[in-house]
């Protein structure tokens, strides 16, 4: 399950008010290996009561970082395909 799935899960079950499931999908999106789009999680009311939760904080922490590096290596790779802005 790919990472749009875990948070439209992880939403639903916040709504339930299954807080450990939720939790557990914020840990496995985590890990997800295609790039995340992180609003999905910072501006969702589903959310929002895990903003102080150090598990949400992770996994934008490591969105966001997973996130830069694509962008630092943007000129490169653009480069590698002869592709100039």
């Amino acid at each position: 399950m790919d990472w749009w799935r875990k948070i439209l899960v992880a939403c639903a079950y916040s709504v339930l008010g299954s807080r450990a499931e939720v939790l557990e999908l914020l840990v496995q999106i985590q890990h997800s290996p295609r790039l995340t789009i992180v609003q999905v999680l910072k501006d969702s009311v589903c959310f929002e009561a895990y903003a102080d939760v150090s598990e949400y904080k992770e996994t934008l922490r490591l969105l966001d970082a997973r996130k830069k590096a694509l962008r630092e290596r943007l000129p490169a790779t653009l480069a590698e395909f002869g592709v100039s802005l």
